[in-house]
């Protein structure tokens, strides 16, 4: 039964998480790990996407008996559970992300904004936006911006060279506001990531070289972490802490923890198996947590929860197994179950 473990996505803040199945999604809550919603559609899903905690998500049809077609993009309400809209592409859907009013889908040669004008209308095409050949769908949205007047930051591949990134501001005007391409690596991007307000961007190439930050305004690199005898292991995810203090980048075997003010900092986490990662963002308040947590969901299904002291940044970190997802019962659904939780101590 197939899992889509390596199509994992978060919501706007990481309290949440949608993973698609076989037959149909699942989302659960990041902390404490609980399963939120299990619908059985029947056909498969590959991608999910959630508006903060709403009832609103967006579809992708996948696997062998795939929901709709994976040119198509659905718009599900979970109260209605039911599509309400759909739209449809000349080339297969690759990601699909979604923001207060907004809808983003990338293909492999073009990424496309969407306004969101609630259920009864069907979103309409904001802008479009040429990128090099993007087979993973490497894309990434802010939550938020720091210029309100402009919107969330918008981050793809660059139309012509494959190591640039595209920078633009969800303004609610048209064009894009600001649309400037940052030279972030020679090499071809793997993947990438922005801070809740846009204001710092992350990446990697395909090399596995290093991790970079940038700042998005001044377009200037601001940090580059070398990842020393990993170099050239693909990395497969980077997420970046609530403050901008600390940036993750997870690779097949494990996940780098590095701080932006103490650049000889290199924690390590070995969930082993390759693994989408995420700090937790905050703590229901909106202040960042006296321990940082980052969860990672492995293509196993298992989910940890690494916690770490940043006032003891060079201590060890703590690890803990929180359970497994989507192990299927008897009758062919899925179950969250919950194991006994193992815990590595921390040491001075």
């Amino acid at each position: 039964m197939s899992l889509y473990l390596d199509r994992v996505s978060f919501n706007q803040d990481n309290s949440c998480f949608a993973i698609g199945t076989d037959f149909g999604f699942a989302i659960y809550n990041s902390d404490p790990l609980r399963e939120l919603v299990r619908r059985d559609l029947g056909h498969g899903v590959q991608h999910v996407a959630m508006l903060h905690r709403s009832n609103i998500l967006a579809l992708v049809g996948g696997g062998r008996d795939p929901l709709d077609s994976s040119n198509k993009v659905l718009i599900w309400d979970d109260n209605l559970q039911e599509v309400v809209s759909e739209i449809e592409f000349r080339m297969q859907v690759v990601a699909v992300v979604m923001r207060t009013e907004r809808l983003i889908v990338a293909t492999e040669l073009s990424v496309f904004v969407f306004k969101i004008f609630g259920t009864e209308t069907a979103p309409i095409l904001f802008e479009q936006i040429e990128t090099v050949d993007n087979p993973t769908g490497i894309l990434a949205v802010s939550s938020r911006s720091v210029q309100v007047a402009k919107g969330p930051v918008l981050a793809t591949l660059g139309r012509d060279q494959p190591g640039n990134v595209r920078l633009s501001h969800l303004d609610g005007g048209y064009p894009l506001q600001e649309s400037k391409e940052l030279k972030a690596h020679q090499y071809p991007i793997a993947c990438l990531a922005l801070s809740v307000d846009g204001v710092l961007l992350v990446t990697a190439s395909e090399r596995g070289k290093s991790v970079r930050v940038f700042d998005t305004k001044k377009q200037e690199r601001l940090h580059e972490f070398k990842l020393g005898y990993l170099w050239g292991t693909p990395i497969l995810c980077v997420s970046i802490s609530l403050n901008g203090s600390y940036v993750c980048a997870g690779n097949e075997r494990t996940i780098h923890v590095y701080d932006c003010n103490n650049p000889k900092v290199d924690l390590v986490f070995k969930p082993i198996q390759p693994c989408t990662c995420a700090f937790a963002l905050n703590d229901g308040r909106n202040r960042l947590l006296d321990e940082c947590y980052i969860f990672a969901i492995c293509r196993n299904s298992s989910f940890f929860r690494y916690a770490f002291n940043p006032s003891k940044a060079r201590t060890s970190p703590d690890q803990r197994l929180f359970g497994r997802l989507l192990k299927p019962d008897d009758s062919g659904m899925f179950k969250l179950m919950q194991q006994a939780k193992t815990e590595l101590k921390t040491s001075d």
